[in-house]
């Protein structure tokens, strides 16, 4: 214990650096800029030897006004000048002309081969291919009379290229037709030609064409076509007509036949449909050994018919029960052979996190006595290789809680398979230690190690609807799962300790696979505060809304939570997050109570074991946009909105589900729950927190080079509380005056970007702060010196 002074001192230590770096990074970061300018000053192409020129600059222009894409022609363009940071400054070029020396020397070539970039030099092969690029995208999107040029123009050894394209009118489609002999298909395709993506009157482009071609083949492996792949379908087009259209005919080839005995000739078979016969399901298949036999044999009789049955195969034992691992297949014996739901099965199956080995594999049955020659079968073999029963895990982590950093450690073991149907048990105990600013020493604002906090948790994930809820009308693809979670956080301030106990259950499952619901029927908080007697004092000066925050108290909820996200289903394309959260607490309670007509406290709030419980109704909404202009450019936006509203057993909400700005997350511009709420502009030494939130973001993100990624942003937004209150004035909210007391604040971010983590700095200062519509006189101008600087680990939306 005699460490512990010593390790909290080098951890505060630690804490000031930020600060040192807001204070000093500016300057530090000038003075590298100007250096680095200095040395690279000069013009890398003086070096070049004569008659050879740098390419200094593309540029593409359209003559009409044709729908063509001038950002895709420019990023197929593979011959391109040196990259410029922030498009501005090509410090990779520099970076290999100032090191670039007659003498060789180790530094230098590691320079030049790491981070400096060669110059890239005037080729006029390269520019014709370029041409010959731009002429091939306009046939691809249907601008088959497309005249491409190029213009070079040559300044002190610097090159300019400049390709002219004029487009023309690009080519439709007339007409769709078929060319295929198996009638089977050909009635399948046309039943589903709504879902073509290629239609009459479209503007023609190849690449529809490609994703037409895929969906086809996998409508017909959805179809029974077991054997059937994409490289079948073919398709003809003829531009021989006039007022630039032309007609696509879709062409689907049948299989080849090998030679039979006696017969000399080759001919075509049909396309098949397939049946699924049996299921053999192995749940301890060892890869390293495959030819393992298993004596043993389970049939699940409800999937036991002439046509096919679902058999477990083991030794001794059988570890998964069949009745319930049944139900994670979202295919049967005797279906249809169907290419999606094998996929929903791997997918399924791999959820359930028990198995390190997932194998579908599928036979074609010889020599079955049922088949006849218009209907084969195939038989299924499910592989299962299953994880380690049990698991144990040590997280050493920082932590950065709105801003308050911190260090702490977790152990988790895991329990898998506890009811032989893939359930997964978890217990987690944390330790950690984190900065908070001290309540009572508001005027210094010092920041410190100076929190310690413990919590655990028991978890009990069951990848099925438990009780009492019936999955008999849920689809196949709804992924329903139950949870289970009882824990307890102990938190350690100077100000106060404060327990919380935690009960959680529900339940989670798809509508579709863009859409999400959480529903949580049962939802307790018990949530008990030891204020210093330093901390009371002080506390009994404010008003009861913010005591309330701080005395005991208990929820009871129910929760539901309904998402939409179509990221999955949108790759590499602009996508859509939407979230929609609702409480209602206590009011269930209310009823009761009063209908037993239970006494109240002095504060005239019901209790329950002598601590009031919270009584409130929350709605809030996330709304975020994505659009990707590159894989690393991108436009973010969200809009969020929430309204919570105290009942009759409260006068505020809880503190932890009041709603705040300000912080590395939200409001960029004010530091953690500092914003409002209203105009309201008194005692600041507590968090402010209000029962509505309106909020909007908008962040640019560009690359800058290698792992460096950079954003501006802003942020718009503010809270209020629902109802008036002498002691926080002008802060409610109303409705002739909200739309004048939005705060806003502008940003600048640095981010590291390594795919699977990213660390941000975000810079921002605040541009119009509300306060000063009702203190006019406080107002001062914008200044750096404002400015916040906030660390954060991911996105912030």
């Amino acid at each position: 214990m005699k460490y512990i002074p010593e390790i909290k001192r080098q951890l505060n230590l630690f804490l000031s650096f930020p600060s040192y770096l807001l204070r000093n990074g500016l300057i530090a970061m000038s003075t590298i800029l100007v250096v680095l300018f200095v040395l690279s000053s000069c013009n890398p192409a003086r070096r070049l030897p004569d008659n050879t020129y740098l390419l200094n600059k593309n540029r593409y222009k359209l003559l009409d006004k044709e729908d063509v894409s001038m950002y895709d022609i420019q990023y197929i363009s593979r011959y391109v000048p040196n990259k410029r940071i922030l498009d501005i400054y090509r410090f990779n070029l520099r970076m290999y002309v100032l090191f670039d020396t007659k003498k060789e020397h180790r530094f230098n070539n590691w320079v030049k081969k790491h981070i400096g970039e060669a110059p890239v030099i005037l080729d006029t092969i390269e520019v014709n291919n370029t041409v010959d690029q731009i002429k091939l995208y306009l046939n691809n999107h249907g601008y088959f009379n497309s005249e491409v040029t190029k213009e070079i123009k040559i300044r002190r050894k610097k090159a300019k290229v400049t390709y002219k394209i004029l487009a023309n009118k690009p080519y439709t489609i007339k007409a769709i037709t078929y060319d295929i002999e198996d009638d089977v298909i050909l009635k399948l395709l046309k039943s589903d030609s709504a879902k073509s993506l290629i239609k009459v009157g479209d503007q023609y482009q190849s690449k529809m064409l490609t994703q037409e071609r895929d969906r086809m083949a996998d409508f017909l492996n959805n179809n029974g076509y077991y054997r059937f792949s994409k490289e079948f379908i073919n398709f003809a087009i003829d531009t021989n007509l006039q007022s630039n259209g032309l007609n696509i005919t879709t062409i689907i080839q049948d299989p080849f036949k090998q030679k039979e005995k006696n017969i000399d000739t080759n001919s075509f078979a049909k396309h098949t449909q397939y049946y699924i016969r049996d299921i053999i399901i192995n749940t301890n298949f060892n890869p390293i050994n495959p030819t393992e036999v298993f004596p043993d044999t389970l049939i699940d009789e409800e999937y036991n018919s002439p046509s096919g049955k679902i058999a477990y195969i083991y030794n001794q034992e059988l570890n998964y029960s069949p009745r319930i691992m049944t139900k994670y297949l979202s295919f049967k014996s005797g279906d249809l052979y169907n290419l999606s739901k094998i996929n929903r099965t791997y997918s399924r199956l791999n959820e359930l996190k028990n198995f390190s080995y997932i194998n579908i594999s599928f036979f074609e049955v010889e020599d079955s006595t049922y088949q006849d020659d218009s209907i084969k079968y195939i038989d299924c073999k499910i592989q299962l290789k299953p994880t380690e029963k049990h698991s144990f895990s040590a997280e050493l982590k920082g932590t950065n809680t709105g801003g308050n950093l911190g260090v702490g450690i977790d152990f988790t073991t895991t329990t898998r398979n506890v009811f032989r149907g893939g359930e997964n048990l978890s217990y987690k105990i944390g330790a950690a230690y984190e900065a908070q600013t001290l309540f009572i020493d508001t005027k210094n604002n010092l920041l410190s190690f100076n929190t310690f906090e413990l919590d655990g948790n028991i978890k009990l994930d069951v990848p099925r609807f438990f009780f009492p809820i019936s999955e008999a009308r849920l689809s196949s693809t709804s992924r329903p799962k139950t949870v289970f979670n009882l824990g307890g956080n102990y938190q350690q301030r100077p100000d106060y300790n404060r327990f919380i106990s935690i009960l959680n259950f529900g339940y989670e499952w798809n509508l579709k696979a863009t859409k999400r619901i959480q529903v949580y029927l049962i939802d307790f908080n018990v949530v008990k505060i030891n204020p210093t007697e330093r901390f009371s004092r002080s506390l009994s000066q404010y008003n009861r809304i913010i005591r309330e925050q701080y005395t005991d108290h208990f929820i009871a909820a129910f929760r539901l939570n309904y998402i939409y996200d179509n990221q999955a289903t949108k790759k590499g394309r602009n996508f859509i997050y939407v979230r929609y959260g609702f409480e209602s607490v206590g009011n269930t309670l209310n009823l009761i109570m009063d209908g037993i007509k239970a006494p109240k406290n002095s504060s005239q709030q019901y209790t329950i074991g002598g601590i009031p419980y919270a009584n409130y109704m929350l709605n809030d909404i996330d709304f975020r946009y994505y659009h990707l202009f590159t894989k690393k450019t991108s436009f973010a936006f969200r809009s969020s909105f929430g309204i919570g509203i105290p009942f009759t057993n409260s006068y505020s909400l809880p503190f932890e589900k009041s709603f705040y700005l300000g912080g590395p997350n939200s409001m960029r511009g004010w530091k953690m729950r500092s914003l409002g709420p209203g105009t309201y502009n008194g005692e600041q030494s507590l968090e402010s927190t209000g029962d509505i939130k309106i909020e909007s973001n908008v962040e640019f993100r560009f690359p800058i080079w290698d792992y460096f990624r950079g954003a501006i942003f802003t942020d718009v937004g503010n809270i209020w509380l629902v109802r008036p209150n002498s002691t926080i004035p002008n802060g409610e909210f109303k409705i002739s005056n909200f739309y004048k007391e939005f705060a806003v604040d502008f940003g600048i971010g640095l981010r590291l970007d390594f795919d699977f983590f990213l660390i941000r700095f975000d810079a921002a200062i605040p541009i119009v702060n509300p306060v000063y519509i009702s203190n006019p006189e406080l107002k001062k101008p914008i200044s750096l010196d404002q400015g916040i600087l906030n660390f954060g680990i991911g996105y912030p939306f």
